[in-house]
């Protein structure tokens, strides 16, 4: 985005032997194609890619994010959650997984 007042616009490089292509007001929209100390490649929204003064532009600021709409309640069903504790013997059962070895590290091999 454009942060000066007016800031010139060169179709081909600020060396160019015409001057400025155009000027681009404070606002402007724009890509940063390649930035550079002095000028950077940029492209307007046009299609057109050119230079402007790095000092410029800067960043356009995020846009205000929209709030999604309510999400429409639905009535929670209630479910029965039992008070009692589970009992030992469900709570002990294997999951079926192989045994560790009692020592973590394998042994040293040649």
């Amino acid at each position: 985005m454009v942060t000066a007042l007016h800031t010139p616009f060169y179709r081909y490089g600020p060396a160019q032997g015409v001057g400025a292509d155009g000027v681009l007001d404070n606002g402007a929209h724009l890509t940063l194609l390649y930035k550079s100390f002095g000028y950077s490649r940029v492209m307007l929204d046009s299609g057109i890619s050119g230079y402007v003064s790095t000092d410029a532009i800067a960043p356009a600021p995020d846009e205000p994010k929209k709030k999604p709409a309510p999400l429409e309640s639905k009535p929670k069903s209630k479910r029965h959650v039992s008070e009692e504790p589970m009992p030992a013997s469900q709570m002990e059962q294997p999951l079926g997984l192989p045994e560790l070895p009692s020592d973590p590290l394998p042994g040293f091999r040649y």
